[in-house]
């Protein structure tokens, strides 16, 4: 483990430990994608400060992709075939071994994989195996961890609750209520909730035990609490809020239903490859996806639904724009201003997602093509973008020359204190301590 290369030829030489190394009893879930991605990936990330991101794009994955009826337990998981079944058996499982590693400790964690590695070398070994060998080195009984995470379907939904602040000589009697409301049984968790304290030069980070549907954090400070944020590094599991993720590609085709709005007054070519593209995906959607046409869409068809919006002159093109203005976004007939940079129109195709107008709990997406050319290119090319808001696709290939996401406005799990005087220094609660990789070059 700490001879790990520095080249990000990762994945294949991780599964030299794990998969190939240590072989996978698959009847009881597939563990090695996920111990693969963490020691590889989120290792290499983590290195650069980017752990925490890493860990938001898979949970977003998770939320964009697993619906009720696509979900499935750690144990049931073989190998990749959809998006949901890569955020579960990939991303699920890649948390796990990070959850694990936070309760443990960085050296008890190192410590069971040497040992797990060691003792089933050239054997097989599954998620039991694992659990016995970080209880031999921990001493703790992590019966319940593995239960929860290996066999129970879904995760937790967090909610940040009441918060109150009570002066008494001069201390600050501090109450945070944390809830998690997804349906079915409490899960056991140790929350990490930060603190940012007048004064001090960064935010405190303190871990609340959440084993029932809420749990209160409290402390006394000796000085004014200011903001407070709930699992601000992403270091647990869970469905993200809404309010935590930007609209998406991703979102779009995670949808249970989607609609496809093809736009009647484009010219007869380019009105052929938009709905090609519906076709294509309207097959891989297994009956979920209705395709109509502009003239017929009311706001009761685009409830409850996702909507892809095709075409600049699209009627819903109009709404799309609005809604685009609020993240900075202007366009003309010849030009695209995102964020300060200019596009033109001419030679580029632009992708966009905003909240659903009808239905801000959905999705939609925006595709205006110059060409008819570039679109069977974009219809292969967009679902492996899922987790952007908005792409600039350049020729008829197309090339991506542009991506980004959209940034988040408020975030229900966020939470600034009032007082009737403003604070004078207070650290941003987004810039938190970076804790030090598992392990470094």
């Amino acid at each position: 483990l700490h001879s790990f290369p520095t080249r990000r030829s990762s994945d294949l030489i991780l599964h030299n430990w794990w998969g190939n190394g240590v072989l996978l009893r698959s009847d009881t879930g597939n563990w090695c994608e996920g111990l693969t991605v963490y020691l590889a990936e989120h290792l290499l990330k983590e290195g650069k400060g980017q752990g925490a991101e890493y860990r938001y794009s898979m949970l977003q994955k998770y939320t964009d992709y697993v619906r009720k009826e696509k979900d499935f337990p750690l144990s049931a998981f073989k190998g990749r075939y959809s998006p949901a079944s890569e955020a579960v058996g990939y991303g699920k499982a890649m948390m796990l071994f990070h959850m694990l590693r936070k309760k443990l400790g960085d050296n008890i964690f190192t410590n069971g994989l040497q040992g797990f590695y060691s003792n089933y070398q050239l054997k097989q070994a599954s998620f039991l195996d694992l659990r016995n060998s970080f209880e031999k080195v921990s001493g703790e009984y992590l019966w319940t961890f593995f239960r929860q995470w290996v066999d129970r379907i879904g995760a937790p939904i967090l909610k940040l609750g009441k918060v109150e602040v009570v002066i008494k000589r001069d201390i600050f009697f501090t109450h945070i209520m944390v809830s998690q409301v997804q349906e079915g049984k409490p899960y056991a968790l140790e929350v990490p909730v930060a603190i940012s304290i007048e004064g001090e030069e960064s935010p405190r980070v303190f871990n609340l035990s959440l084993n029932s549907r809420s749990a209160y954090l409290n402390l006394q400070l000796h000085s004014r609490p200011v903001w407070v944020s709930v699992d601000p590094n992403f270091d647990i599991f869970r469905r993200l809020d809404r309010t935590e993720i930007p609209p998406s590609i991703g979102q779009t085709f995670g949808a249970g239903q989607s609609l496809m709005v093809l736009p009647s007054a484009a010219p007869s070519k380019m009105l052929k490859a938009y709905r090609s593209i519906g076709d294509l995906w309207a097959k891989k959607a297994h009956g979920n996806m209705q395709i109509i046409s502009d003239n017929e869409v009311t706001t009761d068809i685009m409830k409850g639904k996702s909507v892809w919006v095709f075409g600049k002159k699209n009627t819903l093109s109009p709404q799309s724009l609005k809604n685009l203005a609020s993240y900075d976004v202007v366009a003309n007939d010849k030009s695209v201003r995102i964020m300060e940079k200019e596009i033109p129109i001419e030679g580029h195709s632009f992708v966009f997602s905003v909240r659903q107008p009808a239905d801000p709990d959905f999705a939609m997406t925006w595709i205006v093509a110059d060409t008819a050319e570039a679109l069977s290119g974009l219809a292969r090319k967009l679902p492996h973008y899922g987790r952007y808001s908005f792409l600039v696709f350049k020729g008829t290939e197309p090339t991506n020359i542009l991506k980004g996401r959209w940034e988040i406005e408020k975030s229900s799990l966020k939470r600034n204190i009032d007082y009737p005087s403003p604070p004078q220094i207070v650290p941003d609660i987004n810039k938190l301590p970076t804790p030090e990789p598992l392990a470094r070059p």
